[in-house]
């Protein structure tokens, strides 16, 4: 994982205890290495299924799946190499190796013999001149990457116990197995919670489980998984509040802003954009970028509490903010928003001139083939019917068609 909390790695190469997130050693790498042989001689990694839920779950109870056609001494190193039991494994990159360059020197014996031939006769039984250098090239290879690969595999699994669970937890997240997902959270908490000065790792930890809650709560409109997230993105800023960044504080009330206006507990909304704010306009991201949505967002509270004049206000600077960053593409949802506000305060013209200037925005910036440009022209063509403006509104109606 990265240290913006995207996922790294996959489940296609995961050892069985890196699934229940067990403690790891150099006998996972091998595991690993095991996946990736097999897959570099087939074409195919020894484990797969529809979901990467499906992939873990396979892992940790499955039957490798190796084709027929490998050599006796290939597919015994592949099966050890892929043994559940640690302690059956190769119990080092280079037992591994040795195991490899053996298998290359019962290749160059001609000892090629795969389980689907020796059913035939002997004459069958030897693999083609083809076949044999083909095998010759890749052995050597799989025996290099063991050797020398090991140590950049060790940098993506030799993570804190808490770091790979929150890995897992998101992966699950990201296949819809909200079940699961939770289960790895909750085990990710108690291990950063255990680390010796985990208090970074356990605002991390408590940090996705906010953004994973408040997902499932706007998908199915959970209020419950709302609040669940509102006091996990608030026990994670609590953590940092004496020593995160600008940045991490910004995005923590930020999130916490959304959470309380999905919620419907606006003033609390509007308390956490503020204090948002004042962390944005110390670090705006690029071009203002930042500074910009958290004003949006704003924005939009207040519009959900009714107080235009101060929504319009909070519009106008993130307009502004964009702007001068040169993020026309962003400008145009702050002009759509603005003149949704001047529609509810009748300011009617206001509202016209920014459907008209998002309109051009859209058209320069991402052009017509943009979804947006569709949704403001019915806007702005009910806007115009509403206001008796029939002729400018079957001339947007023409554009549509």
């Amino acid at each position: 994982m990265t240290q913006t909390g995207e996922v790294f790695g996959s489940p296609l190469y995961m050892s069985p205890e890196q699934c229940l997130g067990k403690k790891l050693d150099a006998r996972s790498d091998i595991y690993s290495l095991g996946c990736v042989i097999n897959e570099m001689l087939t074409g195919n990694p020894p484990f797969t299924a529809d979901s990467a839920f499906e992939t873990l779950m396979k892992h940790i109870n499955g039957e490798p799946s190796l084709d027929s056609s490998l050599p006796q001494a290939i597919e015994d190193l592949i099966l050890r190499a892929l043994d559940k039991d640690v302690a059956k494994r190769y119990q080092s990159v280079a037992e591994l190796s040795s195991a490899l360059d053996a298998a290359e020197s019962s290749l160059s014996e001609g000892g090629v013999r795969s389980r689907k031939r020796r059913r035939k006769a002997k004459t069958t039984s030897r693999w083609s001149k083809k076949e044999r250098i083909v095998a010759w090239c890749l052995i050597p290879l799989c025996a290099v990457i063991a050797a020398a690969g090991a140590a950049a595999i060790a940098s993506i699994w030799f993570k804190p116990e808490w770091e790979k669970q929150l890995n897992i937890a998101r992966q699950c997240a990201q296949v819809r197995n909200p079940a699961f997902a939770k289960f790895s959270f909750a085990r990710a908490l108690t291990l950063a919670q255990q680390e010796h000065d985990g208090r970074a790792a356990e605002s991390q930890v408590r940090s996705a489980m906010g953004d994973f809650y408040f997902s499932e709560a706007r998908e199915y409109s959970y209020q419950a998984d709302a609040a669940i997230a509102a006091k996990q993105m608030y026990e994670a800023l609590k953590i940092i509040q004496n020593t995160g960044t600008a940045f991490q504080k910004a995005l923590l009330l930020d999130n916490l802003g959304e959470v309380e206006n999905f919620l419907h507990e606006y003033s609390a909304a509007d308390d956490y954009y503020k204090d948002a704010l004042v962390f944005r306009n110390q670090d705006p991201g690029p071009q203002g970028r930042l500074l910009g949505s958290t004003l949006e967002r704003q924005g939009l509270n207040y519009e959900s509490e009714k107080k235009y004049d101060l929504a319009e206000k909070s519009f106008l600077q993130a307009a502004d903010v964009m702007q001068r960053g040169g993020e026309n593409i962003y400008i145009v949802d702050c002009y759509r928003g603005l003149a949704s506000i001047e529609m509810k305060m009748h300011k009617y013209q206001q509202a016209i001139d920014h459907f008209d200037q998002c309109i051009k925005l859209i058209k320069t910036t991402t052009g017509t083939g943009d979804p947006r440009l569709e949704e403001v022209l019915l806007i702005k063509v009910n806007l115009l019917d509403k206001l008796g403006k029939n002729k400018e509104a079957d001339a947007l109606r023409a554009q549509l068609k």
